[in-house]
């Protein structure tokens, strides 16, 4: 099982985020209008290499964070392949509880799962 990158940005809503999510991912949803907000707090530098996965490939808030990452000026951005649905199919583990808030501008270690609140649904994923 390969690797995850660091750092890992699961986009889902935080709801999803606690039923379950990639170890040492960091929950930003991309359905929140703060999200560059949240995004520009976390890694400031817009240089820094980010992975962000959704749910799968046929889902759209990979396609979504990528155009409005690459609008906000994070050119280094990729999407992990077969999201969430993917990586578990391929027997990669995922984690299930709330993860911890994390005050604005600070971001710590890239295998602890940090949340930012979001009060958003991603469209398509029932959980």
């Amino acid at each position: 099982m390969p690797e995850l990158p660091s750092p890992l940005i699961d986009i889902l809503s935080a709801e999803s985020l606690a039923a379950e999510h990639l170890p040492g991912s960091v929950n930003i949803c991309v359905y929140e209008t703060a999200f560059i907000d949240k995004i520009r707090a976390a890694f400031p530098d817009p240089n820094t290499a980010l992975t962000v996965y959704g749910l799968n490939d046929s889902t759209l808030e990979a396609g979504v964070a990528l155009t409005k990452l690459g609008t906000a000026g994070y050119m280094r951005v990729s999407t992990l392949p077969g999201g969430l649905e993917g990586w578990k199919a391929s027997g990669g583990n995922v984690e299930q509880s709330a993860a911890p808030e994390l005050p604005s501008g600070q971001f710590e270690g890239a295998h602890r799962a940090i949340q930012f609140p979001c009060s958003c649904r991603t469209p398509g994923a029932e959980r």
